[in-house]
């Protein structure tokens, strides 16, 4: 149970992701948890910046200083930003298709021929578990500002948001 009565840490809060490479400076994304849900401790750079730093792992790091943003899209949220999001039944079923690629292609009969489909299934049903991230679209983040409660100051002193 997170501080703020949600069922993970990591519900609705603004993490950072750094890499371990890339000179001095290590390559640094804050990347928005849109759910009530856990999110990968390593990432791959965001698509823009992938060819120019190579296969670089990013890992969830100062856990202390994730910020709890339930209204980020009201508030911070830009498209091209990445997010964490439910993953859908057709990414799920497009991830799985990829991982078993991957496999084939590093031990072509792993997997017998007449036992793919119900691996894909399988695979992609256990896949909804995990999140899916995405970069936000115009389309992602108007829907995100329609579905969540718009924030508000308090009149009087004290919180951000009431």
């Amino acid at each position: 149970m997170s501080d703020f009565g949600y069922n993970h840490a990591e519900a609705f809060k603004i993490l950072m992701y750094a890499s371990e490479k890339g000179g001095p400076d290590p390559l640094v994304e804050r990347i928005w948890n849109s759910r009530d849900g856990v999110t990968p401790f390593i990432v791959t750079p965001h698509p823009d910046l992938q060819e120019r730093f190579g296969p670089v792992e990013m890992r969830h790091v100062h856990w202390n200083e994730d910020r709890f943003e339930p209204y980020w899209p009201h508030v911070g949220l830009k498209v091209g930003d990445r997010i964490f999001v439910d993953m859908s039944r057709e990414r799920a079923r497009e991830v799985a298709e990829g991982q078993l690629k991957r496999i084939l292609e590093m031990e072509p009969d792993f997997i017998p021929e007449e036992d793919r489909e119900g691996w894909l299934a399988d695979t992609a049903e256990s896949n909804l578990q995990h999140p899916d991230l995405i970069v936000v679209t115009q389309e992602v983040l108007d829907r995100l500002r329609r579905n969540l409660p718009r924030p508000y100051r308090m009149m009087f002193g004290g919180g951000r948001y009431a």
